[in-house]
């Protein structure tokens, strides 16, 4: 609204145009162009005559004013553009951090998974070494049992080749 008040006061003091006019009314993106045009013609319209140095001064006057004003009704819009950035930005990091954390739970659970996997097969390795180290006792037992009858058979064999040499030497003197 400001805008095309400033640039009817600029048709009026007759600084644009009519076809500048209608392109500013309807091209409100190209206002910088449009104020430095307006303001190169005011400096021309001022140094061409002196006469008209209160006038233009007035307007220069008004034009300052109306694109302050315009100025103070855009704050608000700037600071909302601006916290609408940043909550965009913060928004996309809030993305990247949950994608993230997702990524890590995977990664947790997978090794929570292989630490379970791994403390079933070293608690099988265990009953079976404990299982090893019974059945080592028990052959170890086995073992010196069998030495201990082998031991006896030797005593026996022994005790049955004196017999016989006895036997064979009363035969046989």
């Amino acid at each position: 609204m400001i805008w095309n008040e400033i640039v009817s006061i600029f048709r009026e003091e007759d600084i644009i145009s009519n076809h500048e006019h209608e392109e500013a009314v309807y091209q409100s993106s190209n206002n910088s162009v449009l104020i430095h045009r307006c303001f190169e013609k005011i400096k021309e319209q001022s140094s061409a005559s002196s006469d008209s140095y209160h006038v233009n001064e007035k307007m220069f006057e008004t034009f300052q004013c109306l694109l302050y004003v315009r100025d103070q009704k855009l704050m608000p819009f700037e600071k909302l553009l601006e916290e609408k950035m940043m909550l965009k930005s913060i928004s996309e990091e809030l993305l990247f951090l949950k994608e993230e954390k997702g990524y890590l739970l995977k990664d947790l659970e997978r090794s929570e998974e292989k630490s379970t996997l791994l403390r079933e097969r070293l608690s099988m390795a265990v009953k079976k070494g404990k299982g090893l180290v019974h059945d080592q006792k028990n052959l170890k037992n086995l073992l010196d049992e069998n030495n201990s009858e082998i031991e006896k058979l030797k005593l026996e064999l022994q005790q049955q080749e004196s017999t016989v040499a006895d036997c064979r030497d009363q035969i046989f003197p």
